[in-house]
């Protein structure tokens, strides 16, 4: 795959960048700035410059973090320029990577620029998914025969005659291979299920980007086409595959895939078991008590799972299990317990008795004879 840029003027593009420490290595080497005046020559006209392997084999797209070595190319348009002589302040992710010299190529003396023949200048290698950029430009060349004497900045002796500095060259952005990638940002605002904030940071590729994306069932309030942010949110919990594939100008395809939990919004209510109860006659359903509970806990006279009813009468007067409810969005809880109402035994009711010396109990019916209350005594 190459990576073009259409510029005027000039582009460049060397660079080395390693991992993680934002070191570059550059196989150019720097000279001090040429300080020539005037440099707005408008006859030389860079059409492309990209990165590709020896021998100008596309590079495929790569995954960020990834380290790249490969080679820089230019493609002049215009009729064939000589001598020619380039100096740029190399940027990575926005920090300059050289020190007051610049970074310079001088063709060697005996080459010609073919229009539209690419050029390797030299080889490059950076991190897959950095930001390259190419700062403060200039370029010197000769037209009408290339001179025996070393490229150069232009007017000082050398083989440059004619030239254009950064007011006449526009800064360029560098297109590596297409790196796709996201950001995932995770929040709870009230839904059930965490709210998921999808941010596109890809880099590289040529020209306009196109977008797509799959969120794995999750519901997105832009079209899954649109670059984004995309702020999903999704019915259930548990893993998802979220996948963004990311095509260039030129129909190189590339492809990242990031697995994510989506985990629960709420607070499982926690609800004490008041049973199992034994009662004469009939029961009173207590207060139900637990932690973390809605305050729209309740009784019912099932399960949930099978369509349970709830129980507004609190007071029962017949056996039955008794489930108690309560929930929050999909965190919930429920306990149930047995409530046995037995009848109250009638014990006889026998009139006041007076006797000389002695009476003898008369056999009952119902209950038994005891000498304190309640069943207690001889």
């Amino acid at each position: 795959m190459k990576k073009i840029t259409f510029i005027r003027f000039l582009a460049l593009f060397v660079l080395l960048f390693s991992t993680t420490i934002s070191f570059s290595q550059v196989v150019l080497p720097t000279e001090p700035a040429c300080s020539f005046s005037g440099c707005n020559a408008g006859d030389l006209t860079i059409t492309k410059a990209y990165i590709a392997q020896d021998n100008d084999v596309p590079l495929p797209a790569c995954a960020v973090g990834d380290p790249i070595n490969a080679f820089l190319y230019l493609q002049v348009n215009t009729g064939p320029k000589y001598n020619i002589y380039v100096q740029f302040d190399l940027y990575i992710n926005n920090v300059k990577i050289n020190g007051s010299d610049k970074y310079t190529y001088a063709e060697p003396v005996t080459g010609t620029l073919i229009p539209n023949t690419p050029i390797k200048i030299a080889p490059i290698s950076f991190t897959c998914g950095d930001v390259i950029e190419l700062k403060n430009i200039y370029v010197s060349w000769k037209t009408g025969g290339a001179k025996n004497n070393d490229a150069s900045c232009a007017g000082i002796g050398g083989a440059g005659s004619k030239c254009a500095d950064a007011s006449a060259v526009p800064d360029i952005v560098v297109n590596t291979p297409i790196s796709p990638n996201f950001t995932v940002n995770k929040s709870c605002d009230g839904d059930d299920f965490e709210k998921v904030v999808f941010t596109n940071t890809s880099t590289g590729g040529d020209g306009t980007l196109t977008y797509l994306w799959d969120f794995d069932g999750g519901v997105s309030n832009q079209p899954l086409t649109n670059e984004g942010p995309h702020t999903v949110t999704f019915a259930s919990g548990g893993s998802k595959n979220i996948t963004l594939t990311v095509t260039d100008s030129d129909n190189d395809v590339a492809v990242k895939n990031i697995g994510i939990t989506i985990n629960s919004c709420c607070v499982d209510p926690e609800i004490t078991n008041p049973g199992p109860v034994t009662a004469c006659d009939s029961y009173t359903l207590p207060v139900i008590l637990g932690s973390n509970l809605t305050g729209n806990e309740a009784y019912y006279d099932d399960s949930q799972a099978n369509g349970g009813i709830e129980i507004t009468n609190l007071i029962l007067t017949s056996s039955q299990t008794v489930w108690i409810y309560d929930a929050d969005g999909s965190c919930s809880d429920e306990e149930s317990f047995l409530v046995t109402i037995e009848d109250s035994v009638k014990a006889d009711i026998l009139e006041d008795v007076t006797e000389c010396d002695s009476y003898e109990l008369q056999p009952l019916t119902n209950g038994s004879y005891y000498t304190g209350s309640g069943g207690t005594g001889d």
